[in-house]
């Protein structure tokens, strides 16, 4: 029987943000790109400013994620009202900026697979970290092409781009197409890790199991969105 282990990387490219009061915020989210907004429960309502220049927000797991993607045309700070499902509620100034990726922010130190009993990120991650220590600088997206292999590995070609179908699971329902750009692979103790990166045209969500297939022990995805301008990474440690 395989066992199968899930884990979520976040990206840590989190976004300058100051308190104005206990439930303001003001956040600066990158014009035209998927800024992420993470919250301990999902949101029941949220309420924007009018005249805020931003595509339809998009919604992610059950409502704890949210994705906005301000306009090219968008200059001024607009709010928006945050009513969580447990009857909190805050208000956040978002900052349209040019920057050239996109900015993650948490309210109150949210994690991306926070669970129901408060389970946090660094409960969930510490399978590639442990194993693999010299891989960690992938997570923050110093890819260096001479980095150390993992102890008792040895760096092998990284091979052909992969695709994977996605179907019903973008923002519009429809049918997306994933290419997996190889960029490291290591080979030993009866494993292959291989890290790629992920690129789609169209805006999708994505799954580990998106990248199960025979022989595969272990999944580790940076993001859980994919588009033109969020292109995270995927790990997968292979049974050689």
């Amino acid at each position: 029987m395989k066992y199968f282990i899930v884990v979520f990387i976040l990206f840590s490219n989190i976004s300058l943000s100051n308190e104005i009061s206990d439930s303001i915020f003001e956040v600066d989210l990158a014009k035209e790109k998927y800024n992420r907004i993470v919250l301990p429960v999902p949101y029941k309502n949220v309420i924007f400013s009018k005249g805020a220049k931003i595509d339809k927000p998009i919604k992610l797991n059950s409502g704890r994620l949210m994705l906005i993607r301000p306009k090219a045309s968008a200059l001024q700070t607009f709010s928006a009202t945050f009513v969580l499902a447990n009857e909190e509620s805050f208000q956040v100034m978002f900052n349209p900026v040019l920057k050239d990726r996109p900015s993650i922010w948490r309210y109150r130190d949210a994690s991306d697979i926070q669970g129901s009993v408060g389970t946090t990120l660094n409960d969930k991650h510490l399978w590639l970290a442990r194993l693999f220590p010299e891989v960690h600088d992938l997570y923050y997206g110093r890819m260096k092409d001479d980095i150390t292999a993992p102890k008792g590995f040895t760096r092998i070609e990284t091979g052909n781009a992969l695709s994977v179908a996605v179907q019903g699971k973008d923002h519009d329902g429809g049918f997306s197409e994933l290419t997996l750009m190889p960029t490291h692979s290591w080979r030993g103790m009866g494993h292959v890790l291989k890290a790629y990166k992920l690129k789609s045209t169209l805006p999708v969500e994505v799954e580990p199991s998106d990248f199960w297939f025979a022989g595969v022990v272990a999944v580790s995805t940076e993001f859980d969105f994919v588009s033109s301008s969020q292109t995270p990474y995927v790990f997968i440690l292979v049974k050689d």
